[in-house]
């Protein structure tokens, strides 16, 4: 397990402060205590964990258990749709692997994106004949259950998963338990990037691939 020098460096602000207050806690007389340290200790904490790099230590934590990119060619390029500031960096991302032969096919999966993820791989110059997807998931399960619904048939189980790096470990567990090998490709983000469109209902939808 190796850390980044900016996970590290967090690792180490954390470490500092945690100690001060320690120090701090050692020292106050003993009526003092719950008086005072508790709530600074509590302040602390949250200061820590909405700075920039307690949020950096978080997504470390949440990625540094993913298995590397073994480099390995693979069936489909799954690409998964968090909204449009996310979209055309992992458009690209996609469009990278397909152009590097990672794999023969590329399938966009998210209700809000996966069109528009779609389109804009034709216009870097994808085929349509190597582009699918489906627009019909509003959540990371469904992401998973719709795409292996349309493409087990077909016996595409070995996938290149691409979403950002917060997102990335619970994508990798649920697409795992649909069947899938999956081999990761994380992008950057922030770890609070979510957006909205899996909270949005639909009161008609119905599977069918996007093209």
């Amino acid at each position: 397990m190796i850390l980044s020098e900016g996970s590290v460096i967090a690792l180490m602000k954390i470490l500092i402060q945690l100690a001060f207050l320690w120090v701090v806690w050692l020292i106050s007389p003993r009526r003092w205590r719950r008086l005072i340290m508790l709530p600074l200790s509590a302040i602390a904490i949250s200061l820590i964990g909405v700075s920039s790099w307690g949020v950096q230590l978080a997504l470390w934590g949440l990625t540094v258990w993913l298995p590397p990119d073994t480099g390995e060619y693979v069936d489909v390029i799954v690409v998964l749709g968090r909204g449009e500031a996310l979209r055309d960096l992992r458009t690209g991302v996609a469009y990278e692997l397909w152009r590097g032969h990672r794999a023969p096919q590329i399938f966009a999966s998210g209700m809000m994106d996966a069109r528009a993820i779609v389109k804009n791989l034709k216009e870097l110059g994808v085929p349509s004949e190597y582009l699918t997807g489906e627009e019909c998931s509003q959540s990371t399960q469904e992401n998973a259950l719709f795409s292996a619904t349309l493409m087990k048939p077909y016996e595409e189980q070995r996938i290149i998963l691409v979403t950002d790096a917060s997102h990335m470990l619970r994508s990798v567990l649920i697409f795992r338990r649909n069947g899938f090998q999956v081999i990761v490709c994380s992008i950057p983000s922030g770890i609070f990037s979510n957006t909205l469109a899996n909270a949005i209902p639909s009161p008609n939808r119905k599977l069918f691939p996007v093209i």
